[in-house]
């Protein structure tokens, strides 16, 4: 099986596919999804190929695309651009086992949203899609952890971008994945004061959404 319809899509609810060759993880990721009143599961592929064909053959893009690394025939991470070229409106999301360094920083640099692993409950899946359509960019604890062990290698050259300490604050925040009104929240700001320093942040690293943003900080270890 290459493709599969789970269920219908409400209008009210976040439209989410799943790319994931293991056909029994598929069965009981998307029902626990669509057990929910506001995430819809509508399809499942097991090959990045299957999914973008369907784009191309003018299948509604959904918000969210949680996808698999370790997928037969072109990988996930070679898949992410060809989904966003197809679906250039819709969030990815790595949903793997696989968590090598090199796969975390080349997801989120080829336009990857967030980042997590297999293990993450149901809960943790509804609370990450929910981030990731409000703007944020979920990444797991673990994954988390391993990130900031790369940022922190000490032979790494870093470029300053003229980064005010103010404006770190809100990229350590852009990399744990919280939304604009949440880091308003924990650093006592207003949402305006945020988006502000968010615009001034993709003028000086030269990149236009958040997710470019949080994959040039961790790619180029920033911090």
């Amino acid at each position: 099986m290459t493709q599969s319809q789970v269920a219908p899509t409400t209008t009210s609810s976040i439209s989410v596919w799943l790319v994931d060759d293991n056909e029994e993880f598929c069965t009981v990721v998307s029902a626990a999804l669509t057990e929910t009143t506001t995430i819809c599961c509508s399809q499942c592929f097991q090959s990045c190929e299957a999914a973008i064909e369907s784009l191309k053959n003018g299948a509604k893009p959904p918000a969210v695309i949680l996808l698999d690394i370790g997928l037969p025939g072109m990988s996930g991470i070679d898949g992410i651009r060809k989904l966003l070229d197809a679906a250039p409106m819709s969030k990815i999301v790595m949903l793997t086992g696989l968590d090598r360094d090199e796969n975390i920083i080349r997801s989120l640099a080829e336009g990857a949203t967030g980042y997590l692993s297999k293990t993450s409950s149901a809960e943790d899946l509804v609370h990450a899609i929910t981030a990731t359509v409000r703007g944020g960019t979920p990444i797991d604890p673990f994954t988390l952890q391993k990130l900031l062990k790369i940022l922190a290698f000490p032979g790494f050259p870093k470029k300053s971008y003229d980064i005010t300490p103010k404006e770190k604050q809100i990229l350590h925040f852009v990399t744990e994945g919280l939304t604009i009104e949440s880091i308003a929240e924990n650093l006592k700001l207003s949402i305006h004061t945020v988006g502000t320093h968010l615009k001034h942040l993709y003028s000086k690293l030269d990149v236009h959404t958040r997710s470019a943003l949080a994959s040039k900080v961790l790619k180029e270890r920033l911090f």
